[in-house]
């Protein structure tokens, strides 16, 4: 079809020229009819043949059609196609274009994503290290945090193109904050500073004139919740779970009430303090590629629970995207084939004692696909390694209006400017980061429990969201729109086609094929009665070969010019 539109856009007017009922040889057809069924003047057949001819001959046919000397109606119609001819060569060339096309590519693309995260080495009795790359994601979440978690998954989508999509969601755990302001429970005894509640106590030293004194802390920040995992600090309660941090960390500063004062320059200041947590938790997510850009959106988040005695983090979804569908997820009161792995329920936080080991917990049984977990291994490597950064950690003000200590602090206080709204970022960065390694790196299998191990390799289908590899390629787009103008065109040339014939059949006193041809008019004109019979009823192809036996010469008679079969030699 693409190419019947490309010889429609390049060869309009030429067929109008061209074809068997064309205009052209319509309106030379309908000079003859037109001399034929009434008599006047010989210069009209001029304007016929000028509007055979093309644009200007139409144009004067049609200025002589209604100017009051009404020539043929039929031959109007003709003369008008063949004018609105000469301007559907834009319309022609705007009905198919070139372009660049989405095509779906053969290569597929993907986003990782895991069930669970239990990866760490065992170093010792109770003692876990940290693998390489997550200490390097800590590490990143201190001092060169991503900006969101599309920048922190980013370099391990695969979307050879550049442009992807994902029709289906992302269900990956990952790693959440939370962050609150308790100013509120800030206790001051002197330059001591305790916050009612927590194990945190920081001596700041009293102001001079104004400014935090030589060797003063303008910051200081502790740890309460590591490195002991049954220290996960509880929060709030989401659901039937108090809700536990699997990390947590406070901090009490000098802060500016005058936003344009730093430093250590003559400022109001104010103690600030603020409470915040890491925790797992399992995230979904929308996702797309384009123009090489990953960019995800965050859907919905349920939050790991902390299993008291099992000393790892837990979830059980209602329902998960599995195999293009969503799947409602149905728990069972003993282990089967399918739901394979405990989950322990609410009613474990109210039991004291815990039970004993070997005991039952409360507890159902749910398919692996269904359940999330944090494994103790990281968490207890996690409480190693965290300390290490914020323990303990202070701004100290030295001589000459410097603050020592490190650079990811003094980036946090930011010279006094810090606020809820910065330390709230700054904890999302570390959280991004965190669980950027955990959907990079988790388990390739799923741990049943703590003591059981793997059930097996999983799929890769479990490990990432499959998507289409989209890739823009040239391609002719057909505009529909602009065809409309094309189809009256042809419309206007079957109605012209149908309207000639009709003419022809009406008129019993010409029945000639003659069309457009001059011959047969010039075969009659020398033929001077010498018998060659009548013309009436013989065909255009007749009239050619009686032409062939005729010799004649265009000469000079006498002031007018006219065809003679009398050859001079001499001429």
């Amino acid at each position: 079809m693409v190419c019947a539109l490309c010889l429609r856009s390049s060869s309009s007017r030429g067929y109008l020229n061209q074809s068997h009922f064309s205009p052209r040889l319509g309106i030379s057809q309908l000079k003859w009819l037109s001399f034929a069924k009434k008599r006047q003047r010989l210069a009209n057949a001029d304007t016929f043949d000028l509007a055979s001819h093309g644009a200007w001959g139409s144009l004067t046919l049609l200025a002589r059609q209604f100017s009051g000397e009404r020539l043929s109606t039929i031959a109007s119609l003709g003369a008008f196609i063949t004018l609105v001819a000469v301007i559907s060569d834009p319309f022609s060339q705007a009905s198919v274009s070139v372009e660049l096309c989405d095509f779906v590519g053969p290569r597929d693309a993907a986003i990782p994503r895991h069930y669970n995260y239990t990866t760490s080495f065992h170093t010792g009795a109770g003692q876990s290290e940290l693998t390489v790359d997550m200490q390097f994601a800590l590490m990143q979440g201190l001092y060169n945090q991503p900006q969101n978690t599309s920048e922190g998954i980013a370099k391990s989508v695969v979307c050879p193109s550049g442009n992807c999509t994902f029709a289906d969601p992302v269900v990956t755990i990952d790693m959440c904050h939370s962050c609150m302001d308790i100013t509120d429970k800030i206790v001051q005894n002197g330059t001591l500073y305790t916050l009612d509640g927590y194990n945190f106590t920081g001596n700041f030293g009293a102001l001079n004139s104004g400014q935090i004194a030589n060797y003063g802390s303008a910051i200081a920040m502790d740890s309460g919740g590591g490195p002991a995992p049954w220290k996960a600090t509880q929060m709030w309660p989401d659901g039937d779970w108090q809700r536990t941090g699997m990390f947590d960390f406070q901090g009490l500063a000098y802060v500016t009430k005058n936003v344009n004062c730093q430093g250590r320059q003559d400022c109001d200041w104010k103690m600030f303090a603020f409470d915040c947590s890491l925790q797992p938790c399992a995230k979904t997510y929308s996702a797309k590629v384009s123009n090489g850009r990953y960019a995800e959106k965050e859907l919905s988040r349920q939050y790991l629970h902390h299993v008291p005695g099992k000393e790892y983090f837990q979830l059980a979804l209602n329902r998960t995207f599995l195999n293009g569908v969503w799947e409602n997820c149905v728990a069972e009161d003993h282990a089967t084939s399918t739901n394979t792995v405990e989950i322990v329920l609410p009613q474990i936080q109210a039991m004291n004692p815990l039970p004993s080991v070997g005991d039952k917990y409360p507890s159902v049984w749910q398919r692996p696909e269904c359940t999330h977990l944090f494994g103790y291994g990281p968490w207890n490597a996690l409480g190693e390694y965290f300390p290490k950064y914020f323990r303990a950690v202070r701004l100290t003000a030295q001589p000459g209006f410097i603050f020592q200590g490190d650079g990811w602090v003094k980036k946090l206080w930011n010279n006094g400017q810090m606020t809820m709204d910065t330390v709230n970022n700054f904890t999302e960065g570390l959280a991004i980061a965190v669980g950027s390694e955990m959907r990079r790196n988790g388990d390739t299998c799923f741990e049943l429990s703590s003591s059981k191990g793997c059930d097996g390799p999983l799929p890769a289908s479990l490990m990432r969201t499959q998507g289409d590899m989209h890739d823009l390629q040239p391609c002719i787009k057909v505009h529909w729109g602009f065809l409309s103008f094309l189809a009256a065109m042809l419309g206007l040339e079957l109605v012209f086609f149908v309207a000639v014939l009709a003419a022809s059949n009406r008129n019993q006193s010409w029945q000639e094929d003659w069309k457009g041809a001059t011959l047969p008019m010039l075969t009659g004109a020398v033929d001077h009665g010498r018998g060659r019979g009548s013309s009436a009823g013989k065909r255009a192809a007749e009239f050619y070969d009686e032409a062939k036996s005729i010799q004649v010469q265009l000469v000079e008679d006498r002031g007018r010019w006219a065809f003679t079969t009398d050859v001079n030699e001499d001429v």
